[in-house]
């Protein structure tokens, strides 16, 4: 689980934790001011596991995928002060941020079985009837 502080939006200077199952922050990423705020969303696949639920296995965005991503152009203005010999001293800071993201939207493609799946399925069904068929069973009356 994680949390993005007191916040809704996540931005600079802004902290994410990561908790464990009884809630307590096991580790946390900060974004300090002055920290490069570009970046591209990443997704990882739908029920990875093992090594490709590592970071490097994950599917990140690209403009014009088929998940809608596109490249942000705004420019972020950040303000924070600094105590300089025991004055505060105000900042404004401009940062150009061209981020890559979807909006939300990540889904994957619909598992559809394969030919030979389905040859399978009717080679099993019928060496089930074959068998029941060489037994001579037959299926009990429900009264």
């Amino acid at each position: 689980m994680y949390s993005i502080g007191s916040l809704s939006n996540l931005g600079k200077n802004d902290t994410i934790n990561i908790h464990d199952a009884a809630s307590a922050i096991v580790d946390s990423v900060t974004y300090p001011v002055g920290f490069p705020a570009s970046g591209t969303s990443c997704n990882r696949p739908f029920g990875a596991a093992g090594a490709v639920a590592t970071t490097a296995g994950w599917v990140c965005s690209a403009v014009g995928d088929a998940y809608g991503s596109a490249k942000s152009d705004d420019v972020a203005l950040t303000t924070y002060n600094t105590l300089e010999n025991g004055v505060l001293v105000p900042h404004l800071e401009t940062v150009a941020r061209f981020d890559v993201g979807n909006p939300g939207q990540y889904a994957q493609a619909a598992a559809v079985p394969e030919p030979r799946t389905y040859a399978m399925l009717i080679a099993g069904l019928g060496l089930l009837g074959m068998v029941l068929r060489r037994r001579g069973t037959q299926a009990p009356a429900i009264i």
